[in-house]
């Protein structure tokens, strides 16, 4: 059974014809079926999603704990809300980190709060092609980031670091500014 759809080893596994294992290791190998509209490249890579939940920490320090990962080569960090056993208001900790970073941004997290353990798996990614391009604007020079999809120009999105110079050197407001690069600065 190499090539096959998910519907057909979803049939194979119910029927007893195909184990669990096996259909696991075959989905795995599976591309999505892409129709009309939807035949289009996209990156894709994998990352390692670390997580903990934090609930007897001083959320003073969760910022500086956000700071440290993103420093350290975390791709990204967010806090979600969660509440935890015994009624526990608490924070979520989500890291996407390249998956050499497991052991290293993991033990960033259990000395820089009070987490005792953290879980993680590895997730495949789907993405947008990202340059980092310069655009010139009445505000001058701007770093934006350029999204294609299979080689055409999907979106420009400005850096919020050059927004921010931006604002702070002309005296505009910081949502003036995005909108001035977006308009200015757009697909080309």
């Amino acid at each position: 059974m190499n090539d096959c759809d998910l519907k057909t080893l979803l049939t194979a596994v119910k029927s007893g014809d195909l184990g669990v294992d096996e259909a696991v290791s075959q989905i795995r190998h599976l591309t999505p079926e892409l129709k009309g509209d939807e035949a289009v490249t996209l990156l894709t890579d994998e990352v390692r999603v670390i997580e903990t939940g934090i609930d007897d920490m001083n959320p003073e320090l969760l910022g500086f704990l956000m700071e440290r990962l993103l420093d350290e080569g975390a791709l990204d960090v967010a806090f979600s809300p969660l509440q935890m056993k015994k009624n526990r208001p608490a924070v979520k900790l989500t890291v996407i980190a390249p998956p050499p970073l497991l052991v290293h941004l993991s033990r960033i997290i259990l000395l820089e709060s009070t987490a005792i353990g953290v879980r993680h798996y590895l997730a495949e990614r789907l993405k947008l092609e990202r340059t980092a391009e310069t655009r010139q604007t009445s505000l001058g020079p701007v770093q934006v980031k350029v999204l294609r999809e299979s080689g055409a120009v999907v979106r420009v999105a400005p850096e919020y670091e050059e927004c921010r110079r931006l604002a702070q050197e002309t005296g505009i407001p910081l949502a003036e500014v995005y909108r001035t690069v977006e308009r200015e600065s757009g697909p080309a």
